[in-house]
């Protein structure tokens, strides 16, 4: 099945999608050749950016396409596109693993913490409370967690009664943290389902929120704005792979099998990502897990994380940074900043590296961002805006880390 998948997709994508096309050639694939398929040279980061228009099949046209844009944890944020078929089996492949997990949870009520809804720079949350009562969601925003958000967030879930929370865990935690030092009893808010999403998984983590939550079943969802989920966790703990959804390679692997993971969408054949290199480090174990899943299981080793600073007393979640250059280049229809990297020098002063085929702008840009966060958290802060012909690697983990906060 996964081969057969595969070959369709090289298939279709040498035939309708003009970097694919010329990629082909160049390598003389032969998509007629499973073989063939890891041949493929790997896609990045880079080389979305570059040839955006061009991944993208003819057979559809752009502007019928739902576009997602990408956290930027690397710093390098994407837009990457598909259709609503593809929404609509992305989703529903989620909450068949949720329900794997806890049957009645369909049409439960649910808290989602995020950074703001957006659809090319533009927020379709602006409060930091709102209620989606149509859906069954209560959404509140994780950007500002400070003394009085954290206690209205506790008094709205308590009121809300929610089934189900879904979270990154660096936010959840500063939740309980928080709680915890107040007096706030988490126990008593009856969740019975945590979702973790959007960040690493320290087993640290997991164990602080089973502990604040002891009814509550923890899930550990691993995926991506361009696949959306890739594994799952069940009861066991294992994150399974959405084979049904994503093909997962590790490259050059070590001795223990650990290496670069590559992701292949088994679906999207509107913007097809083939052998896309995602930045994290796993290994895929075929030994079988002790739960009623066949599918193979992905063991992280790093990933994708983010975290908070503090600023006047506030807990401000890093993705502030990343809103503000989404908003910026929004009004610039343009794509000005495609690489950043935040230094935090002092408790109100930050250096932004930026990558950036333009100049002349770093004055505008530091105008911005110092009246973007004023206006959002209403804190004021000194912002360095340089440009970079390229950003930071961490000489010891050999990574890029986009934040770099005080401790």
């Amino acid at each position: 099945m996964v081969e057969s998948n595969l070959l369709r997709l090289m298939q279709y994508a040498g035939m309708n999608c003009p970097y694919y096309e010329n990629l082909f050639r160049m390598n003389n694939i032969n998509v007629f050749n499973i073989e063939d398929f890891f041949k493929i040279p790997v896609l990045t980061k880079q080389i979305i950016q570059q040839n955006e228009r061009l991944i993208i099949s003819r057979a559809y046209r752009i502007e019928d396409l739902i576009v997602e844009r990408t956290s930027g944890s690397t710093g390098l944020p994407l837009y990457c596109r598909y259709d609503k078929e593809e929404r609509v089996r992305r989703s529903m492949f989620l909450w068949r693993e949720r329900k794997r997990n806890s049957p009645s949870i369909i049409g439960q009520r649910m808290v989602n913490f995020h950074a703001g809804n957006r659809v090319q720079g533009t927020s379709l949350r602006e409060n930091n409370i709102e209620i989606d009562e149509k859906n069954k969601v209560l959404y509140l925003n994780y950007l500002d967690m400070n003394k009085n958000t954290v206690t209205e967030y506790y008094n709205a879930i308590a009121r809300y009664k929610p089934f189900f929370i879904r979270c990154q865990p660096s936010a959840i935690c500063e939740f309980i943290r928080f709680c915890k030092k107040n007096g706030l009893e988490t126990s008593s808010l009856g969740v019975e389902y945590i979702e973790l999403a959007g960040e690493f998984v320290h087993d640290y983590v997991a164990e602080e929120v089973k502990n604040a939550f002891p009814n509550a079943f923890v899930a550990n969802q691993y995926g991506a704005q361009e696949f959306f989920c890739i594994a799952y966790s069940c009861r066991f703990n294992s994150l399974h792979i959405l084979e049904d959804s994503v093909y997962v390679e590790i490259l050059n692997k070590d001795q223990d099998g650990f290496g670069e993971i590559a992701i292949t969408s088994l679906n999207n054949y509107a913007m097809p990502f083939i052998r896309y290199k995602i930045g994290d480090i796993g290994r895929v174990i075929h030994t079988g897990c002790n739960c009623e899943k066949q599918e193979a299981i992905l063991e992280l080793k790093s990933a994708r994380s983010c975290e908070y600073f503090e600023l006047n007393g506030h807990k401000v979640h890093g993705n502030i940074f990343k809103n503000c250059i989404e908003k910026f280049n929004a009004n610039k229809n343009d794509l000005f900043i495609r690489q950043f990297q935040v230094f935090q020098v002092s408790e109100d002063s930050f250096v932004i590296n930026i990558i950036s085929e333009r100049d002349g702008f770093t004055e505008e840009f530091k105008n911005f961002t110092e009246n973007y966060i004023k206006s959002r958290m209403d804190l004021v802060v000194n912002v360095k805006a340089e440009l970079c012909e390229e950003l930071q690697i961490n000489p010891v983990s050999r990574k890029l880390k986009m934040y770099n906060f005080l401790k």
